[in-house]
């Protein structure tokens, strides 16, 4: 039995969220992922509908990396965005944990560790960082819950 083996790096480049690269069998590296976190504070002290306000988050992170996406190295048609956050948890003054994970697959099935892959997903990082989460009007971000 030939077993993955999966490894992770850790990306320190943001203040205010957790960043990490990954991919789930770095032998055959058909996919990579990076994992963006952070604990959300609602900016807002009104009843909002944050179900819609989510989706709408969800929507801009797949528009951002679709726009944003290296093409010669990722298959554009083929990418998972994972993003998740409970609206049922949200109240002003209360911070709730976000989490958005995207899967690219890739065409040159490089290694999880080689500069040009890493600063393309780098480049993903920041861009649905810049576009979605540091402009939003709804919440704002920090790395930890206390």
């Amino acid at each position: 039995m030939i077993r993955k083996k999966g490894k992770k790096i850790k990306i320190n480049t943001h203040l205010n969220y957790k960043t990490v690269s990954g991919t789930v069998d770095n032998r055959n590296p058909k996919s990579v992922y990076v994992s963006i976190s952070s604990w959300a504070i609602p900016k807002i002290d009104e009843d909002i509908n944050y179900d819609k306000i989510l989706t709408s988050i969800n929507n801009r992170v797949k528009r951002t990396v679709s726009n944003k996406m290296n093409t010669d190295m990722f298959d554009s048609r083929r990418y998972i965005i994972d993003f998740d956050m409970k609206s049922s948890g949200i109240r002003y003054g209360k911070k709730s944990f976000m989490n958005c994970e995207i899967t690219l697959y890739q065409k040159l099935k490089l290694k999880l560790n080689e500069d040009n892959l890493q600063l393309e997903l780098k480049k993903i990082i920041d861009n649905v960082i810049k576009e979605v989460f540091t402009e939003n009007q709804y919440f704002s971000f920090e790395k930890k819950k206390a």
